[in-house]
């Protein structure tokens, strides 16, 4: 049986397994079993969580334009402080209604948003993607 605790010292036991720590937390973990003692105190492994930062809108750069009736345009965007960067857009800011084609033909005048994530980086937060 595994145990996990908050601390080496095994003082502070956690039962509810689904954590969500605000910033880089380190756990322990120790185990039991037939013929086999929990581990001693400051003997657990050490189960690191990290928490990486989410993208803002300030991360991305990207341009619009200006098409004639008819024509089309192609999304695009860069992150040059985003390693691996990966790009979703969206015609909501809520993010709720990903553009696949980024090949786009408005009719009228439309603004469009865009979300990154890479290395070390989650996708912006919902209403927090780069709009133009």
């Amino acid at each position: 049986m595994f145990r996990f605790y908050s601390d080496a010292a095994q003082n502070n036991e956690i039962t509810d397994l689904n954590v969500s720590p605000e910033v880089t937390t380190t756990y322990y973990v120790t185990v039991t079993g037939d013929n086999v003692c929990e581990n001693a105190a400051n003997d657990g492994a050490e189960l690191v969580v990290t928490v990486a930062p989410r993208a803002t809108a300030a991360d991305i750069d990207a341009v619009g334009g200006t098409i004639c009736e008819g024509d089309s345009f192609m999304l695009t965007a860069t992150a040059a402080g985003v390693t691996n960067p990966v790009f979703r857009f969206y015609s909501d800011a809520a993010q709720n209604n990903e553009i696949t084609d980024l090949n786009v033909s408005p009719e009228v005048t439309t603004t469009y948003y865009v979300t990154v994530t890479g290395d070390n980086v989650c996708e912006n937060a919902a209403n927090d993607g780069l709009n133009w």
